[in-house]
């Protein structure tokens, strides 16, 4: 019932790569298929500006072994009587692809492949937090 569930919220904090230190992608050895999902997950533009944090760090004030600090990485779903009803009958699946494309909804993967995109968070990172860059369903 969408008048008892007013909001769903799913949030994790993430590390955020110092932007003094932080490593461009071919700079760093990381696994292939982390590249293969990074790619998939970007356009050409962002996967230019994919940065890696530089575990050695710098002297930067805020930086610690290349991370400046955390911020969060969210999902939020506004349900409509629609969007419960396709839940209740078709399952949860069916209700997040239906958020996905019919409300815009923006997953937790999303928000950090945006943060991967403007250099701000590594893909690792992301991937420890939020698991895979790339989603079937």
């Amino acid at each position: 019932d969408n008048t008892v569930v007013s909001g769903l919220i799913f949030q994790k904090l993430v590390k955020i790569n110092c932007p003094k230190c932080s490593l461009p992608i071919d700079k760093v050895t990381i696994k292939d298929d982390l590249i293969k999902r990074t790619k998939e997950a970007l356009s050409e533009s962002q996967f230019n500006n994919v940065r890696f944090v530089n575990l050695k760090g710098c002297a930067s004030k805020n930086c610690r072994n290349g991370v400046i600090g955390r911020e969060v990485v969210a999902e939020i779903i506004l349900p409509n009587e629609e969007l419960m009803d396709i839940l209740k009958t078709k399952g949860a699946l069916a209700a997040k692809r239906h958020w996905k494309k019919n409300l815009n909804g923006m997953t937790v993967i999303d928000h950090a492949i945006d943060k991967i995109g403007k250099g701000v968070l590594a893909p690792d990172n992301a991937e420890k937090a939020v698991g895979h860059l790339v989603e079937t369903y």
